[in-house]
């Protein structure tokens, strides 16, 4: 499970503000939420990831409400 809505929309047309870029993971093994050493380039909500062999796919995806990206992203997850 990947995520970051932070509150920063609170009270604000979806339009009007981007999306964050830090990556909140779930530690299932600890049951720790913790914050990933890296960004996302282009966050993203309204995708699904995708299990490729050793990649993640994330496909498209909205940048904002309404606003929709063709970019297509793999991520490997690097422990």
């Amino acid at each position: 499970m990947l995520g970051g809505v932070d509150g920063r929309q609170i009270g604000k047309l979806p339009r009007d503000t981007a999306l964050p870029d830090n990556i909140i993971y779930l530690d299932v093994v600890r049951n720790v939420w913790s914050q990933w050493r890296e960004r996302w380039p282009t966050p993203v909500v309204c995708t699904p990831a995708v299990r490729l062999v050793d990649d993640w796919i994330i496909p498209s995806g909205e940048l904002m409400a309404g606003v929709r990206t063709t970019e297509v992203w793999a991520w490997q997850i690097k422990g």
